[in-house]
């Protein structure tokens, strides 16, 4: 293996296994090196402008962020992200800016996407390290609920119960801010009801 190769590798195994376009260009590997290395079998394109190395897994969070940038984990799969929730759903579930335009939304099989005004889906956004070891932007513990137990009828009700007795239980919820993005998501009574009752 060339002297430059194994630099790339190296570099890219201290990013956490993966390099965007722009990442490569900012340690001034160019993108004809990377598609040269996919040709060889030292890295492999997992998305457009994204290379994983060969000894790292495929993050399929972070590589559904990077197709989808506005996308932020919400619903199920924030409950599982936050360990609120055992359960891993099948499909990735996410919420986009109303009038965000993404190919995955024709993905059903693998992804779920929930749209939210603009105001709204700016609300509440952390980063936090995935299962892999990637950051990626998750909604907040208390936000995330407040947008279920909002619409707490079309989903499973016992799944959404159990999360927030289980962040009261632990001390991980602010109780103040599930209020405040309850008021945001016109839950406000419904919340102090379930917050009453559990704690």
């Amino acid at each position: 293996m060339s002297a430059l190769r194994e630099n790339i590798l190296e570099t890219i195994k201290r990013n956490g296994g993966t390099i965007t376009i722009k990442e490569a260009e900012e340690n001034n590997i160019s993108p004809k090196k990377l598609q040269r290395m996919v040709k060889q079998g030292s890295l492999e394109r997992v998305a457009r402008g994204l290379y994983l190395h060969p000894e790292f897994l495929e993050d399929s969070y972070y590589i559904f962020q990077h197709r989808a940038p506005k996308a932020i984990f919400s619903h199920e799969t924030a409950l599982y992200l936050h360990k609120l929730s055992d359960e891993n759903p099948h499909k990735i579930i996410a919420t986009i800016p109303s009038g965000y335009n993404t190919s995955m939304i024709k993905e059903r099989d693998k992804y779920r996407l929930y749209y939210l005004k603009e105001d709204l889906w700016e609300k509440g956004q952390e980063k936090i390290k995935s299962p892999f070891g990637n950051l990626v932007y998750v909604y907040t513990k208390e936000m995330t609920l407040v947008q279920m137990i909002s619409k707490i009828n079309s989903i499973d009700k016992d799944l959404v119960l159990t999360a927030l007795k289980r962040g009261l239980k632990n001390t991980e919820l602010d109780k103040l801010e599930l209020l405040r993005y309850s008021k945001y998501f016109k839950c406000e009574e419904q919340m102090r009801n379930y917050l009453e009752v559990l704690i």
